[in-house]
């Protein structure tokens, strides 16, 4: 969650490699695709060392939601 691409990010990759974790981004499913592989180790990979922008605003105010 620090949205800095780092080693610690491929520490998680490496201990969920392989899985079907069900928590998205937070155990390295980076593609979302239900599974930690490859694809997402290439994500990683092409990120590394870069800022992630942070999330875009809700389209609902809070009130609508």
């Amino acid at each position: 969650r620090s949205r800095s691409v780092n080693l610690a990010d491929f520490a998680i990759l490496r201990s969920n490699f392989g899985g079907t974790p069900v928590d998205g981004f937070l155990t390295a499913d980076f593609n979302l695709d239900g599974l930690v592989n490859l694809a997402d180790f290439g994500i990683l990979r092409a990120n590394f060392g870069q800022l992630v922008a942070a999330p875009a605003d809700s389209l609902f105010s809070d009130d609508e939601a």
